[in-house]
């Protein structure tokens, strides 16, 4: 009868012991619920300590973390870092406004590996942007030991608010959903509403008129150009993509051109439509200036020798444009895609001809060092005096030479 009791006894013990241990346990972990919520800045996100990180990530909680390892310090210049905390802020907004009181299920974590070299030790972590997402754990333990980093490197280069929200909604099973300004947009509607309504206060009344200005040939003109400009831009796709407007992070200021081949700024894609514009817009001006500014002979020949004079020199520097364009165009291409080289578009046969040839010797003749000063000033040449310094160095020579031999002029 004794040892029955004594059993009872035992058991009661045990578990008002567990009772105990689990009250205990789920008060820290509502301890480092709050202590989270405290640390909160205005976007939701907690910078970490190192007692914090080891307290509150090796420990038993119910909540998630998004763990952004960084580098914000000036001297690195870790323009990644900088755009990585940009993109965790923004999903770190969205997932604050989808809450609506409820209780988090994980927190957005900064550490900064500058001033936690412990955590930075503990790792081994070799680079700054790094991002873990950890789950809740029951017990004691270290998630972040072993676990991959959930963004490639070079993602890191292009990564926007949008594409880190779909990656932590991927892991904890959220939908983020990162609203934009939408100023500009309403600003867009009335800035057509108040056009369309002046246009129909003018229209009323002459409708012959209005519809035979639309039906201008200059205005469908422009209006293919812009068409073709925005299709060119690739602006559709970066806006989709949720592309940054342009790099706002980068040394010493912000740049509209990424250099990475696969990733594009909206401002980018806009620029290099308007240069393709401006290109096309160029040869339409030359064709028409070489057409429509006329010669009339029967004019007074001082007349008929200033327009000609007009025409030519307008074609001319309208050439002289396109060609500065089209290098800037060829520059841009060749500065997203650094292995480009024209010359591997070329067929075998032409190939050859842009081989930048041999060293000339003092028989060569006049057409190899032609051949010579050509590549120089198409391929090599830092400056235009250069170009001529080259060829007065193989070319003129060369033909002084010749005059003073059969000559004996020179």
């Amino acid at each position: 009868m004794r040892a029955v009791q004594l059993t009872v006894v035992l058991l009661l013990l045990g578990a008002l012991v567990s009772e105990a241990a689990k009250s205990s346990g789920e008060k820290a972990m509502q301890k480092r619920r709050r202590q989270m919520d405290s640390a909160m800045d205005g976007d939701g996100i907690v910078e970490f300590s190192t007692d914090m990180f080891m307290d509150i990530v090796l420990k038993k909680r119910d909540f998630g973390l998004v763990l952004l390892f960084t580098a914000q310090a000036p001297q690195y210049n870790c323009v990644a870092c900088l755009k990585a905390g940009e993109a965790m802020r923004k999903a770190s907004r969205a997932y604050q406004q989808s809450l609506r009181g409820q209780r988090a299920a994980f927190y957005f974590c900064v550490v900064d590996v500058d001033l936690n070299r412990p955590i930075l030790g503990r790792y081994s972590i070799t680079r700054a942007p790094h991002t873990f997402m950890v789950p809740p754990q029951e017990s004691k333990g270290d998630p972040v030991a072993g676990a991959d980093d959930m963004f490639r490197y070079e993602d890191y280069q292009a990564i926007s608010g949008q594409s880190f929200a779909a990656k932590v909604g991927e892991v904890f099973g959220v939908k983020l959903k990162i609203r934009g300004d939408a100023t500009f947009s309403f600003a867009i509607i009335a800035l057509v509403t108040i056009l369309m309504a002046t246009v129909s206060h003018f229209v009323d009344d002459r409708f012959d008129r209005a519809v035979a200005f639309v039906r201008q040939k200059w205005i469908w003109m422009i209006a293919s150009f812009l068409i073709y400009a925005f299709g060119v831009s690739g602006s559709v796709s970066c806006i989709i993509r949720g592309t940054a407007l342009y790099n706002e992070f980068s040394q010493p200021g912000p740049t509209v051109f990424s250099t990475g081949s696969r990733d594009q700024f909206v401002l980018e894609g806009l620029a290099v439509a308007g240069l393709s514009f401006a290109i096309a817009a160029t040869v339409v001006a030359a064709v028409s200036v070489a057409r429509n500014v006329s010669v009339d002979s029967s004019k007074v020949w001082i007349w008929t020798a200033f327009l000609g004079a007009v025409r030519v020199v307008l074609t001319t520097l309208l050439m002289a444009l396109l060609c500065v364009l089209l290098g800037k165009l060829f520059q841009l291409y060749t500065l997203k895609t650094r292995w480009y080289r024209i010359v591997d578009t070329l067929p075998p046969q032409m190939r050859q001809l842009f081989v930048a040839p041999g060293k000339l010797k003092k028989s060569a003749g006049l057409i190899r060092r032609l051949i010579k000063a050509s590549y120089y000033g198409l391929f090599q040449a830092p400056t235009f005096s250069a170009v001529l310094k080259k060829f007065d160095a193989i070319v003129l020579s060369y033909l002084k030479r010749l005059v003073r031999e059969y000559t004996g002029l020179l």
